[in-house]
This record gives structure tokens, sequence and C-alpha cells, in this order.
């Protein structure tokens, strides 16, 4: 009987450490570089729902092409390691950390016309001294709940030419969460969209965050002047992009104005009739309620416009309350 009890423990434990799940790392002992090849993680088995996907051997390539499901994601090494999501490959995740948890810990992923689902906490950097890469060329990349994090302790940097970001994460997207984190947003192309925005989440003069729309569309979801927070002496830079706020939101900027919140340069050609629009001298920054995006504010940046355009505006009525309403900083 105590026999017969014996292998039932050991069945019984197995099971509950099968159900928790396990850690397993990728090696790429097969050569082809591919995700789906059982022979390339160390177990010769592939990592299911319930467990962490390590991309964590030194110079380690992973490529996804095919539909994956894991409970969590790993990606860096003390030197680089990366995952490349193609075109036909579709990964869906809890929590994600690229960088990993300590100094020096690299890591990148690039997704080129597949999907990256997370539903759990998104962190590039998430160490102190760690770095942490995303590239979106094509495809789409949604998250869902925690936060999306550009720089959590380390250093993280989010470039996007194309595709769509998902950001709608209960706790939001953040660049700089933690003093002496550093976090970069370049959107060059394709569209994001966030529930919230908050760059340089304390504050902290220790922390670099910076969002920089050079093209593409970036718009905020939430309808309040909380859902963009701007801290430190960090900004949200417009060029060449559309930044777009659900409701009217022009007295919300005149505010993050005030607390030099912005920068802008260069720009693109005019969109339309505005409400509002501030100076630095070389270009305007420009904000539309209702007119350009039904019910949302609609913001962009345009060179300043040379005299005999602003008479122009002024003979036939358009925005001549926004050239009344100039600002110089």
């Amino acid at each position: 009987m105590k026999k017969v009890l014996g292998i039932a423990s050991v069945l019984l434990l197995g099971f509950h450490l099968s159900a928790l799940g396990t850690d397993i790392t990728y090696d790429n002992s097969s050569g082809d570089g591919l995700w789906a090849t059982p022979a390339n993680w160390l177990t010769d088995i592939l990592p299911t729902a319930i467990d962490k996907a390590k991309i964590t051997r030194a110079g380690t390539i992973a490529t996804l092409n095919s539909a994956q499901t894991i409970d969590k994601l790993q990606v860096g090494h003390l030197t680089q390691t990366t995952l490349n999501i193609g075109s036909s490959g579709n990964l869906t995740v809890g929590t994600i950390d690229v960088g990993g948890f300590t100094a020096g810990q690299t890591g990148n992923i690039n997704v080129n016309g597949g999907t990256l689902a997370s539903g759990g906490n998104f962190r590039l950097g998430n160490g102190a001294g760690s770095v942490g890469a995303m590239t979106l060329t094509s495809g789409t990349i949604t998250h869902t709940v925690g936060a999306l994090a550009v720089g959590y302790k380390g250093t993280g940097t989010l470039n996007i030419s194309g595709g769509i970001l998902n950001a709608l994460g209960g706790t939001g997207f953040q660049l700089g969460t933690i003093a002496g984190s550093s976090g970069t947003v370049n959107i060059t192309g394709g569209s994001v969209l966030a529930q919230t925005i908050d760059i340089n989440m304390l504050g902290d003069v220790t922390t670099d965050a910076q969002l920089n729309l050079l093209g593409g569309s970036l718009e905020i979801l939430g309808a309040s002047l909380g859902a963009l927070d701007v801290g430190g002496d960090d900004k949200l830079h417009i060029e060449g992009g559309t930044f777009v706020w659900a409701g009217n939101r022009v007295a919300n900027l005149d505010t993050l104005m005030l607390s030099d919140a912005f920068s802008w340069d260069n720009g693109q050609s005019m969109l339309g009739t505005y409400q509002q629009s501030w100076t630095n001298g070389t270009s305007v920054l420009y904000a539309d309620y209702n007119n350009i995006n039904s019910g949302k504010t609609t913001v962009w940046a345009s060179p300043v416009p040379e005299p005999a355009t602003i008479g122009l505006f002024s003979v036939f009525g358009l925005g001549l309350i926004g050239i009344r309403r100039l600002r110089l900083f």
C-alpha cells in the first residue's frame, strides 16, 4: 500500500509541475533557425501555452513562421539574441521581457508581416542596464493587459515604420517607467492606437523618454487630459505624422503647452481648418477639433506660412482664428 501511495504521490507531483509549466530554452541545435523545429529547443519539445520560452542563448536568432501560443517570453542575453516574426508568424503570449532582467542583457523582436499578441506586462529593457528593442515593419502588435513599457528599468527602443500597434493595456503605453530608465519610440509610418500614453512616468530627471512622431499616425483613445502625461523635461515631438486624440482636447493641449510637453519641427502640408495653433518660429503646430476627424482632435505640424499666404487665409476666413492665436515659445 505504501509503495502504491508513493507512486501516486510522484505522479501527482509530476502532474502539478507540468500544470505549472516550465522554462524551455531555444538553442537552434538543428541549425535551421526556426521556432517550429522541436530539435531547436533544449528539451526537443516546443514550448506550450503553460511554458516560458527563453531565447537567451548567446547570439541565437529564432524565426517564427507558424502559429504558437506560450505563457511567457524572454528574449535577451549578455550577448544579443533576436526573435523574428515573419509574414506567416502568429505568436500569442502573456508577459514579454525583451532585454532580460540584468545589466548587459540585450534582446530584439522584429515583426515583419506577422502578428504578436500580448496579454500581460510587455517590457523592453526590463532590468537596469539591459537593452530591449522592437521593430514593427508590417503586421500587427496587440497588447491588452498591464503595461507596454519601453524602457522599464533599462533602455528600450521601439521603431515603427509600418503596420499597426494596438497599445490597449489597462496601465498604458509607457516610455521611461522607472527612475534612471530610457525609452524612445520612433514612428515613421504605420499607425499606433493607445488607450493612454505616459512619457517619463515619474517625471524623474534621471529618466530619458522621447516619443517622435515623424510619419504615420498616433491616436490616443482615452478622452481626458490624463490620457496623455508628459513628465520631466521630456517631449512628444511631432514632425511629419498626425496626432489624434479622442474628444475636444484643444484646451488640454493649451495646458500641456504651458508645461512644455510638446516640440515640433518641419511638418507637412496643411490638413484643413483649425481652432488653435502655436509657433516656435520656424514651424507651426495646429489643432483642429471635429472637422478633420469627427469627434476627435487632430494635431499636425507645418512650416510657418509665407506672409502672402497668411493674408490669403485672412481674406477667405480660413484658419483666421488660429492665426490670431499664434503663440511664440
